[in-house]
């Protein structure tokens, strides 16, 4: 993503924990100026969310479960 995405923000617009299990839902933001999901660079600035649940054992992510809409990325194509 940060090759294809110039300018890269990653935004946590929530975060909550529970046990060995951490949700969060991000924005991020950037312009597309390389190679990204096989679309050549269009030059537009994107924005995609990701909603994620993460279990963690022994302080490393074990297992993932996420949801991505990419419609604001790929959808500017």
């Amino acid at each position: 993503m940060r090759a294809a995405i110039s300018g890269f923000t990653l935004t946590v617009d929530h975060m909550m924990a529970e046990g060995d299990l951490v949700a969060a839902h991000v924005t991020f933001r950037g312009k597309h100026t390389g190679n990204l999901f096989g679309m050549p660079p269009t030059g537009k600035d994107v924005v995609g969310r990701v909603a994620d649940i993460v279990r963690f054992k022994n302080g490393k992510a074990a297992e993932r479960w996420g949801v991505e809409a990419m419609s604001g990325v790929v959808g500017q194509g």
